[in-house]
């Protein structure tokens, strides 16, 4: 019967053993990605779909409605 290694949230977290730099490297290639999608989204919504609710239009409130239902399935890819 093989003894299988413990589990890592069962490892104390002082005795856990050092990130590697691959691991590194990839958590901030992570930050970066997700940092520059949420600030694009954020700012297409500032830029392109605020203006949207100053005109006094129907078609501008839908279109701007249609922006933001967009930008949000955006963002909740963007978490997935």
């Amino acid at each position: 019967m093989t003894v299988s290694p413990p589990e890592p949230h069962t490892i104390p977290i002082p005795s856990r053993p050092p990130k590697t730099w691959a691991q590194f490297i990839n958590a901030i290639s992570f930050l970066i990605v997700f940092d520059f999608g949420s600030l694009m989204i954020n700012s297409s919504q500032f830029v392109f779909l605020a203006p949207l609710l100053l005109l006094p239009f129907p078609w501008a409130r839908e279109l701007y409605e249609e922006g933001i239902r967009y930008t949000k399935g955006a963002f909740g890819s963007l978490l997935g």
